[in-house]
This record gives C-alpha cells, sequence and structure tokens, in this order.
C-alpha cells in the first residue's frame, strides 16, 4: 500500500474521534478565534512533547531486553519524528474542525501530509544511514570482506537517498493529485538521451562500483599494471583510478581500463611484506656454493633487506658458457622494490670483483663497425682440394680484387 494511504488510515481514526470533542470545545470560545485555535495547539504541543518523550523510553527498554543493537540511536531519531508527526497532525485536526472553506481547508490537509511524508523520509534517509555506517564497521566473517566499508558507504548513502527522494516525490504529487505519467515518460526519454550519450562514463562508473565492492586493490597499494605502469594507489573514485609512480608522475586511469586490465597487487599479503628476487649469470664452472654463499652475504649487507625473514639461492639455469642463480629475500615496503633491487645488485657487483668471480657475458653480442680499412689485398687461389674423391687437384685461374 502507497505511503499516503497508509499516512491516511493512521490519521483518519484519530481525527474522527477528537472532531466532536474539539467541535464541543471550539463552541465555548466562539468570540475568541484565535484564543481558541492558540490553546488547541498548546495543548497539541503539550501531548507531541508528551509522546515523543515516552515512545522512544519504552522501545530503549525493549531493545535492552532484546538486546538489539543501535537502539538508542534509533530512540533518538524517533523522538523527534514523532514530535513533528503529532504536531502537524494537531494542526489538521484543528483545521479540519474550524469553519474554513473546503478549498483552504484541503490546502491544509494536503500540506500537513505533505509535511509528514517529508519527516519520514528524512528520518528513513537517517536511520538507513546509521545501519549502514554499523554495517561498515562491523568485522567481517572469516575472510570473506564485508560488502559495506568506509570506502564503499558513501555510494550506498548516496543511492539509497536517490530511492528515498524518487519516492517521497511520488507520494507528494500524489497528495495533490498530480499526474506523473507524462513526467515519467518525459523522464525516461531524457534518461535514455543521456545514457546513449555517455555509456563510456557509464562504463567507467559500473567498473568502479564493481573495484569498490571487489576491493581488488585500496588507496596505499602498490600495484602494476604494465611494463610502464607501476605505483602507488593514492585515489579510487567512481570513474577513475589515481596511480603515483616513482618519479611522482600521476596516472589517471578509467575503471573501465582497470576492470579489465590484469593488475597485480605487490602489497596485497596480510603482513605487508614483499619478496623479491635478483638473476645472476656467472660464467660456467663457478662453484656453486661458493655463489650461494657470496649471495646471501650479498644480502645480509643490505640494510633495505628483512633480515628475519629466510634468504635463499636458487640455481636456474644450466648452459655450456653460463650458469644462472635467482637470489631471494624480502623487504617490508613494497614501493621500495627497484631500490633495493638497484643495492642488492651493487652489493653482488662488489663481492664478485673482490672474490674474482667471472660474471658471464651475454650471448649473441651486436658489433657495430664504425670504421674500415682502405687497403684491398689481393688473393691467389692456385689449387683446391679435391671435392669429388677423383684424387686430382684443380687448378684455377688467379683472381684478383
Amino acid at each position: 500500500m502507497e505511503l499516503i494511504n497508509q499516512i491516511s488510515q493512521w490519521l483518519q481514526p484519530t481525527i474522527d474521534y477528537t472532531t466532536p470533542h474539539i467541535q464541543k470545545a471550539w463552541a465555548v470560545l466562539n468570540d475568541y478565534s484565535l484564543l481558541r485555535a492558540a490553546v488547541l495547539m498548546l495543548i497539541g504541543f503539550l501531548f507531541a512533547k508528551f509522546l515523543s518523550n515516552y515512545i522512544p523510553k519504552k522501545i530503549i527498554a525493549l531493545l535492552d531486553r532484546l538486546r538489539l543493537p543501535l537502539g538508542l540511536e534509533v530512540a533518538k531519531l524517533l523522538g523527534p519524528l514523532i514530535f513533528k508527526i503529532v504536531l502537524f497532525a494537531s494542526i489538521a485536526i484543528i483545521a479540519n474542525a474550524s469553519e474554513l472553506s473546503s478549498k483552504l481547508n484541503l490546502i491544509i490537509q494536503s500540506t500537513v501530509k505533505s509535511l509528514i511524508i517529508l519527516f519520514i523520509i528524512l528520518f528513513i534517509n537517517e536511520l538507513i544511514k546509521l545501519i549502514l555506517q554499523h554495517l561498515s564497521k562491523a568485522e567481517s566473517k572469516g575472510d570473506e570482506p564485508n560488502l559495506i566499508r568506509p570506502a564503499t558507504l558513501p555510494l550506498f548513502e548516496n543511492t539509497l537517498l536517490i530511492i528515498l527522494i524518487l519516492l517521497g516525490i511520488q507520494q507528494i504529487f500524489g497528495v495533490w493529485n498530480i499526474d506523473m505519467t507524462a513526467l515519467l515518460a518525459s523522464a525516461g526519454l531524457v534518461g535514455l538521451a543521456i545514457g546513449m550519450a555517455s555509456k563510456d562514463t557509464l562504463s567507467d562508473v559500473i567498473a568502479g562500483i564493481l573495484i569498490l565492492v571487489d576491493r581488488p586493490y585500496s588507496v596505499g597499494d602498490v600495484i602494476q599494471i604494465d611494463k610502464e605502469t607501476r605505483g602507488k594507489v593514492i585515489q579510487v573514485g567512481i570513474r577513475s583510478t589515481c596511480i603515483q609512480r616513482k618519479d611522482n608522475v600521476q596516472i589517471i586511469i578509467p575503471n573501465d581500463v582497470m576492470g579489465r586490465a590484469k593488475v597485480v597487487n605487490e602489497s596485497s599479503s596480510k603482513n605487508g611484506i614483499l619478496r623479491i628476487d635478483l638473476s645472476i649469470t656467472t660464467a660456467y664452472g663457478m662453484d656453486s656454493n661458493l655463489i650461494r654463499e657470496h649471495l646471501i652475504q650479498a644480502a645480509k649487507n643490505t640494510e633495505i633487506i628483512l633480515q628475519d625473514q629466510k634468504i635463499f639461492v636458487q640455481l636456474t639455469d644450466i648452459q655450456k658458457t653460463h650458469t644462472t642463480f635467482k637470489l631471494f629475500c624480502w623487504i617490508t615496503n613494497p614501493a621500495d622494490k627497484f631500490k633495493a633491487l638497484a643495492a642488492l645488485r651493487e652489493n653482488v657487483y662488489h663481492i664478485f670483483l673482490e672474490e674474482n668471480i667471472e660474471i658471464a657475458l651475454p650471448e649473441g653480442r651486436n658489433i657495430a663497425i664504425t670504421s674500415q680499412a682502405q687497403g684491398v689485398s689481393e688473393i691467389s687461389i692456385t689449387k683446391i682440394p679435391d671435392l669429388f674423391g677423383n684424387g686430382k687437384p684443380r687448378t684455377i685461374t688467379k683472381i684478383e680484387k
């Protein structure tokens, strides 16, 4: 049933019951209409004040026995609502009992009902915000994160506020007997046109909502999207995500792109630390145990490396010209990944120089020719070996270049 019908059904019995009594009291002060209205308004005010204090106390006592949360906060919101409804209902009763024209009485009754609808909508909005805030602070069960978190709280609040505003407008228009069919049709056409024109923006917004709900990354995380895009997330909005690189350059990426990209979150571990690895290629034939010892010592000499975590080395590749080792260690801040790798390389380089450990040269080197000799030598070939097995060498005429 519509909200306006519920309000009318709730108020009408009270109005019908009290109208004859008010009319009798009205007749006593026929010659003092303003005084009569003031007395009745005072009675309505005192009655509203009494109910706004009495009912919340009973609700608090009931919720305490049931051990339900938010009882005190709900009672604080309910008190002002009861006071406003009772006070304005008394105004409607006084206007209905007065000798007013039907048109003026209809205007007063419709205005009072519209204000009561407005008060109820505001109360529901505050109540929903209170419940959402409570849910966002509640602890999640197991490893599943809460759907409503501080980051997504404004999204839910604003969405529900828009729904309540539309519902309130519909109910108020119903009080004043305004047909909304043409208005809704126009709004639908306008919405369709706006949706067609801003489909890319809507895609970003929808992707942003999914990112806020799923939370593959959050503000402060270090993420990597491709080889060139890596940095700290400084803002996650509805339409875009802002990443700050190590060179202090900010990159604004639409959420639609972020939703379809492969995102590597280096800050996703629960303890916040990150494992890094460094590949070192040495010449073939070097003592693997000696190299392992020196690589671990290089990691221990690097301050940024966590010493309480396991540091180990693996032999990952063996070729006829070289062998490849990989050093694994841990750092505290994922943003210091490249800083730690640079420090490790430098320490490994110095230790290998001191210990005369040969580092393998890369295969397939490119040779650049910058100059060419001016002179051309003469080549004279007089005989070549027998290539066909007949036992006789062949004689070739002298060739000059």
